[in-house]
């Protein structure tokens, strides 16, 4: 059961990570909470 709670733990941390790494290369996170207030000031 530990080894099993291990991987899953281990698969859900780099998933997470992987996921993060990906929006963040395509620019769909800061961008999303950045832009929006430039974009309905001007």
């Amino acid at each position: 059961m530990s080894r099993v709670w291990k991987t899953v733990l281990v698969l859900a941390a780099t998933g997470t990570a992987v996921a993060l790494l990906r929006a963040r290369l395509d620019g769909r996170v800061e961008p999303a909470t950045v832009e929006p207030a430039p974009t309905t000031g001007a």
